[in-house]
């Protein structure tokens, strides 16, 4: 009888390794997260400032380069420079049926342009650190 406790044991347990770890049932996830952005400046105050978060390194230097001001949609903010601002930043990812991360993915890259009192703009890219050990960043400008 002892024998037959321990095959069904081994069998249920082999059953639940088998539903978390074999991918035939997942959670596909997405949302956004709130990444506060504190902006330093050396030397003269910005007027204004946005923000906006990308994927990719490349989206965010072509916004630079055609010299436009960032989109003013779901991933991006404008504020008063001087003080701290909540940007939006997508996540999204896949879990197993207990709850383990398989995938996990965020916007990588801010974009900050500032925009002074006589016109000029300055823009600068930083990289946006991972929401699990930090949902804070400071951005330094010139």
């Amino acid at each position: 009888m002892r024998r037959i406790e321990w095959v069904a044991a081994l069998l249920v347990l082999a059953a639940l390794l088998a539903y978390e770890f074999v991918p035939l049932q997942m959670t596909i996830w997405d949302g956004e997260y709130k990444l506060l952005v504190h902006l330093d400046c050396l030397g003269t105050s910005p007027v204004s400032a946005t923000f906006e978060t990308f994927s990719r390194r490349e989206q965010a230097e072509n916004v630079i380069l055609s010299k436009r001001p960032p989109e003013s949609g779901w991933s991006s903010a404008v504020a008063d420079p001087y003080d701290p601002v909540e940007v939006p930043v997508p996540i999204s990812g896949r879990s197993s049926p207990l709850g383990r991360d398989l995938a996990r993915g965020h916007f990588s890259y801010l974009l900050v342009v500032a925009t002074f009192a006589d016109g000029h703009r300055v823009s600068k890219i930083v990289d946006i650190p991972d929401d699990r050990k930090s949902r804070e960043v400071t951005v330094t400008l010139p």
